[in-house]
C-alpha cells in the first residue's frame, strides 16, 4: 500500500475494509484475465469493470451504523444494511469510468445498471432485475447512511485501487450525495433505457459478473491470500486416454467397433473445432466415456482453452464409477493419483474433502473450492450443471464463471425432460457462443433437442453402427395390461428359462419393485438377490452397486427401480421391465448382453403393469407425452431387434418434437428479461412430491453420527450449526432417505431430520427393501 493514509474502517471485526476491497478486486480481475469479450465488450474493459465492482462492492460498510454493528452483532437497523449504498457507489464509479472510456450513452447506462444489480444482491440470490430496480426507494434511510459515511476513507480506498490497477490516469473519480440519491430515484427509468440489450447475452453478462464477484468476495474471506493452481490432465496430452486403453483387449466384435468409433471421433474433431456444439451418437457399451474425454482433451489442447473439462451425468449413482475411470487414466499417464486440482467430484453426497499436493485445506476451504469447481476436470450431475445455468441462488452461481472457455460433456443428454427442450437448446447455444464453450452431447439415442445443422456429429453415419449391432431383442408383451398377481406366473416362467444368467428386473415404482422382490424371495431361487431403490440408504445402495460387478458363484436377480438405466456397467442375460418411455427402455436394454459375448441376442421383455386400482404404474412416474409416443412406435410390433433401435428412436423423437410445451417459451422469456428468480422457480430437473429427510440408524456408525448431530444441536448456536454440520454432513447423508410426509406417521423429528431409531428399525426399515411406511407409489 503506497499511501500514508491511516485506514480504520473495517469490513469484518478482524479485517480492514481497504484490505478486503483490494483483495476482492484483485481476485475479480484475475478471474477475467485472458478471456474474450462478452456482448462485444473488449477484454480489457471487462477486466477493469470486474475490478471496479470488486473494489466498491462493500464500500457501504464505511458508515457509522455498520461499524457500530461490528462492535455489537445484536445491533441491527435499516441503516446497518450496506448492499444498497455499496451498489449505488459502484454504479456511479462504473458510469464515470464508462464515460471516460467514450462508450455510447446507452452502453454507459447498461454497464451502470448491471454493476448495480450485481452488487445490490451479492449477499443473496441474484433476483429479478426489474423488481430490484423498480423497488421503492427509502430516501430517508439512504440520506442517513450518506451522512454517516466516512467520505475521506472511501475516497482513499478508491484512489488506492485505481493507482494499484493503473486506472488513476484513466479517470478522476469524484462523487457527491445528490448524485447517489438521483441514481436511486431513477433506477426504473434506466431499466427502460436498456430495452435494446435485453436477452440471453445480457443475462449471461449479468450472471457472469455476479459469479465473479461472489466467488471473489467469498474467496477473499475464506482463502485470504492463498490460491489454487489448477492442473490440467497433463497439459496438452491427448494420449492419456490412449495409454489407458492399451491395457484392454481389442479382439471382440465390440472391441473393434469401439476402436473404430474412437478413431473416427478424434479425426472428425480435428476438422470441427469451429463448431461449439458437437455430438457423439454411439451404441451403449462402445466406449462413450473415454471417447468423449479424449475429444475434450483434444479440444483443450488445440484451442488452448482456459476453462476446465466438465463431465455431467444425469444420476449420482454412476458418478463414482466414471470418476474412478478418469482417476485411472490420469494416474497411468503421470505415474501417481490425481489430486483435487486435477480431478474433482461434485454432487450432494460427495466427500467435502479438497486434496491438493503439499496443501492442507480445512472443511470450509475444501467446500468452497469444490463448490467453485477449482479443478482441471470436474465430474458432476445434470442437476448441478443446469441449476448453475438456470438457478438464481448465491451458492448455485458461485461456479458459473468457471464455464467460461470450458469443454462441457453432457452424457446421456436424452435424460433431460421434454418440457425443457427448447429452453435448454437456447441456453446451451448461447452458453457456447457467449462463454466460448465447447459442448459435447453424448447419447445412444437421438433426442431432437437441436435443429438440423446446429450440432456437428463426430460420428459419420452413426446409424450404420447401430444397425450392425445385434446384442438384444425387445419382446413386447405390453399390449395387455397385467396386475402384479397376473404378472407373477409369467415372470417365474421366464426366469426358469434362464437358470444360469444374471437377471435384471426394472419396475416403475418402489412399491411394485418391493412386491416383486418379496415374491421372488419367497420362491427361494438358488440365486443372489439384490434390491435397489431410493428408499434404501445411499450407503447400502453404493455397496450393492459394487456387489453387482463382483463375481459370484450364484447368478444374480436384481430388482430395482430406474436407478440402473444409464451408465451402470452391468452385463446381464435377461431384462424384464415395466413399460416406460422408449429412451428409458433403450437404456435398460443396454445392460443386457452389453459386451456382446453371448452366442445369441439377450432378451428384454416389456410388460405393462397396473396396481390394484387398475392404474398404470408407468403413468404414475413418466410424462404422458413420452409414453404416448412410445405406444405409437410400438403399436404394430411384437419384437424389435437392436439393429432397428436407431430407426425406432428416430420416429420416437420426431413425435416428441411436436409435443413441446408452452412452459419452454415462458422460461426463455424470463431469462431474456433477467427474471432469474422466476427461471429458478420454474426450472427443476427433478419434479416430485415434497419429501422429508429421514435418518436411519442402520448400524453403530449411524448411531455415532446421530449422537454427534444431537450434540451439535444442543451445544452450538444456530448460526454455528451449519459450519459444524458441514464437517460430517456427507457421512451423515449416507444414512438419509427422503419419504413423502404423509407416510411418516409418528416418527420423531429433531430439527431438520426425522429419525428411525435402532430400537424401531424392524418396524420402519426392511434390511432388503428399505423404508417400509413409504413403500407406496412414487420413486
Amino acid at each position: 500500500m503506497k499511501t500514508s493514509y491511516s485506514f480504520k474502517q473495517k469490513a469484518r471485526p478482524e479485517e480492514l475494509l481497504v484490505w478486503h476491497s483490494l483483495n476482492t478486486a484483485e481476485r475479480c480481475r484475475a478471474k477475467t484475465e485472458k478471456i474474450h469479450s462478452l456482448m462485444n465488450i473488449q477484454p480489457e474493459f471487462l477486466q477493469s469493470l470486474s475490478f471496479l465492482i470488486g473494489l466498491s462492492h462493500d464500500l457501504g460498510k464505511a458508515t457509522k451504523y455498520f461499524q457500530d454493528r461490528l462492535q455489537d452483532p445484536e445491533y441491527k437497523t435499516a441503516e446497518t444494511n450496506h448492499a444498497e449504498l455499496s451498489a449505488l457507489i459502484t454504479w456511479d464509479i462504473v458510469k464515470q469510468y464508462a464515460n471516460s472510456s467514450r462508450f455510447g450513452q446507452s452502453l454507459v447506462h447498461l454497464l451502470g445498471v448491471v454493476s448495480y444489480l450485481v452488487v445490490r444482491k451479492h449477499h443473496g440470490a441474484i433476483g429479478n432485475a426489474q423488481s430490484i430496480l423498480e423497488a421503492e426507494a427509502d430516501n430517508a434511510v439512504l440520506r442517513k447512511q450518506l451522512d454517516a459515511l466516512d467520505n475521506e476513507e472511501i475516497s482513499a480506498i478508491i484512489k488506492e485501487g485505481l493507482v494499484d490497477y493503473g486506472l488513476a490516469d484513466s479517470f478522476d473519480y469524484h462523487w457527491d450525495k445528490q448524485t447517489i440519491l438521483d441514481l436511486r430515484n431513477n433506477t426504473s427509468k434506466y431499466w427502460d433505457d436498456i430495452d435494446d440489450y435485453k436477452g440471453f447475452q445480457l443475462a449471461f453478462l449479468h450472471k457472469f459478473l455476479f459469479s465473479i464477484l461472489i466467488s471473489s468476495d467469498k474467496g477473499s474471506i475464506i482463502l485470504h491470500d492463498r490460491n489454487v493452481k489448477l492442473v490440467q490432465i497433463q497439459e496438452g496430452n491427448v494420449y492419456a486416454v490412449d495409454q489407458y486403453k492399451e491395457r484392454f483387449s481389442q479382439e471382440s466384435k465390440l472391441d473393434m467397433m469401439r476402436e473404430e468409433l474412437y478413431g473416427q471421433a478424434l479425426r472428425n474433431t480435428e476438422q470441427s473445432f469451429d463448431h461449439n456444439l458437437m455430438s457423439l451418437n454411439m451404441p451403449t457399451g462402445t466406449g462413450k466415456t473415454l471417447t468423449s474425454l479424449s475429444v475434450a482433451c483434444k479440444i483443450k489442447e488445440k484451442l488452448k482453452k482456459q476453462g476446465p473439462i466438465i463431465y455431467c451425468l444425469p444420476f449420482t449413482s454412476i458418478i463414482d464409477q466414471n470418476c474412478q475411470v478418469f482417476s485411472e487414466v490420469i494416474e497411468r499417464n503421470q505415474g501417481y493419483p490425481p489430486d483435487s486440482s486435477q480431478l474433482l467430484k461434485h454432487h450432494y453426497l460427495a466427500e467435502p474433502d479438497y486434496q491438493e499436493k503439499d496443501e492442507e485445506w480445512n472443511p470450509d476451504k475444501s467446500r468452497f473450492l469444490i463448490e467453485t469447481w477449482e479443478s482441471g476436470l470436474v465430474v458432476t450431475t445434470f442437476v448441478q450443471f443446469f441449476d448453475t445455468l438456470a438457478g438464481s441462488g448465491n451458492r448455485k452461481l458461485l461456479k458459473l464463471h468457471k464455464l467460461r472457455e470450458a469443454v462441457i460433456i453432457l452424457d446421456e443428454i436424452q435424460a433431460v425432460p421434454l418440457r425443457y427442450w427448447e429452453f435448454i437448446r437456447c441456453v446451451l447455444k448461447n452458453l457456447a457462443t457467449e462463454m466460448r464453450c465447447h459442448i459435447i452431447l453424448v447419447t445412444a439415442t437421438l433426442p431432437l433437442i437441436f435443429e438440423p445443422g446446429e450440432v456437428k456429429s463426430l460420428i459419420t453415419e452413426p446409424q450404420n453402427y447401430f444397425q450392425n449391432v445385434n446384442r438384444t431383442i425387445l419382446r413386447l408383451c405390453h399390449h395387455e395390461k397385467l396386475s402384479l398377481q397376473s404378472f407373477y406366473p409369467k415372470l417365474a416362467g421366464i426366469i426358469d428359462q434362464y437358470p444360469g444368467e444374471d437377471i435384471l428386473i426394472v419396475m416403475n415404482t418402489i412399491k411394485s419393485a418391493s412386491q416383486v422382490f418379496t415374491y421372488l424371495c419367497d420362491r427361494k431361487y438358488a440365486r443372489d438377490y439384490l434390491f435397489l431403490s431410493t428408499y434404501v440408504t445411499p450407503k447400502e445402495r453404493s455397496e450393492r452397486l459394487t456387489r453387482l460387478k463382483q463375481h459370484s458363484d450364484n447368478p444374480k436377480i436384481i430388482v430395482t427401480t430406474q436407478l440402473v438405466e444409464a451408465g451402470v456397467d452391468l452385463d446381464v442375460g435377461l431384462v424384464i421391465r415395466d413399460f416406460g418411455p422408449l429412451d428409458s427402455i433403450n437404456q435398460v436394454a443396454g445392460r443386457c448382453n452389453r459386451h456382446w459375448l453371448r452366442d445369441k441376442p439377450g432378451e428384454v421383455y416389456i410388460f405393462r403393469l397396473m396396481d390394484e386400482k387398475g392404474r398404470d404404474y408407468a403413468y404414475m412416474v413418466y410424462d404422458h407425452a413420452l409414453l404416448t409416443a412410445t405406444e405409437e412406435c410400438f403399436s404394430d410390433k411384437e419384437e424389435i431387434y437392436e439393429g432397428d433401435y436407431w430407426q425406432i428412436s428416430k420416429r420416437y423423437f420426431e413425435k416428441l418434437k411436436l409435443k413441446r410445451t408452452e412452459a419452454d417459451i415462458k422460461l426463455i422469456r424470463c431469462m431474456e428479461k433477467l427474471e432469474h428468480d422466476e427461471v429458478s422457480r420454474k426450472f427443476s430437473l427433478i419434479e416430485e412430491q415434497p419429501k422429508q429427510p429421514i435418518f436411519v440408524q442402520l448400524d453403530k456408525r449411524a448411531e455415532k453420527l446421530w449422537n454427534r448431530y444431537l450434540d451439535m444441536i444442543l451445544q452450538k448456536k444456530s448460526w454455528e450449526r451449519k459450519q459444524a454440520f458441514n464437517e460430517f454432513k456427507n457421512e451423515f447423508l449416507e444414512y438419509v432417505i427422503n419419504v413423502k410426509k404423509n407416510d411418516l406417521n409418528d416418527l420423531l423429528i429433531i430439527e431438520d431430520f426425522y429419525l428411525v431409531p435402532k430400537a424401531q428399525l424392524k418396524q420402519y426399515y426392511d434390511l432388503e427393501t428399505g423404508f417400509i411406511k413409504g413403500a407406496k407409489d412414487n420413486e
